[in-house]
């Protein structure tokens, strides 16, 4: 899958720091306020991922990036999947099917829908930064679990269409966390395919 330029973000993303120990320098949200604030790396979050979320927002994390996957693929198997899993989010039942094939638009709407919600925290900020010994803008998160979803957003975090583990890429065209679960979707997803086409040859 070709990635769009457009889209690389580089900003540190950034949450208020547990002890000064870990802190990479210091944030001011406002006029009255600054405190110690530390860089969140995708490693960290990997490492963290069952401890930042609850059982249910594992779903919505993986969902959602599997919902933009399978969206920027056009792989209609791989989104109804990644629907089950963000329904609960959803505002009702989702009607992806019509008589053309799949609603990507209702796709579209569900993804930037869903995301814009959980992007409603974290925003824009000017902080200093220790090593650097300037300040710097970054992305401001209230808590952990936004700055997951903020670097899920910048796709520092993936999420396997076929296992549905996240993984930290290690090249910008990773998709799959392993090549073999890249093959094994790809024929799973063109056996569906073929299944789907024969069905409606013979409705005909």
């Amino acid at each position: 899958m070709s990635r769009d330029p457009l889209q690389s973000v580089t900003l540190p993303v950034i949450v208020k720091a547990r002890r000064l120990e870990d802190a990479d320098g210091w944030c001011f949200p406002n006029a009255r306020d600054s405190f110690a604030v530390q860089v969140v790396k995708a490693e960290d979050v990997q490492r963290r991922l069952r401890q930042i979320f609850s059982p249910e927002d594992v779903f919505l994390f993986t969902g959602i990036k599997q919902l933009k996957t399978a969206h920027d693929s056009q792989d209609a198997r791989a989104t109804l999947d990644a629907i089950e899993k963000v329904q609960p989010w959803t505002r009702g039942p989702l009607t992806l099917s019509t008589p053309k094939g799949t609603n990507w638009i209702g796709v579209r709407w569900v993804y930037s829908n869903l995301m814009s919600k959980l992007l409603e925290g974290p925003r824009l900020v000017m902080w200093c930064s220790d090593k650097e010994g300037t300040f710097l803008p970054g992305v401001y998160c209230p808590d952990w679990r936004a700055a997951a979803f903020v670097l899920l957003f910048m796709d520092s975090i993936r999420v396997c269409p076929k296992c549905g583990n996240s993984f930290i890429p290690k090249t910008d065209n990773q998709d799959y966390c392993t090549p073999a679960h890249g093959v094994a979707h790809r024929t799973a997803r063109s056996r569906w395919n073929a299944k789907q086409r024969a069905e409606a040859k013979s409705r005909k």
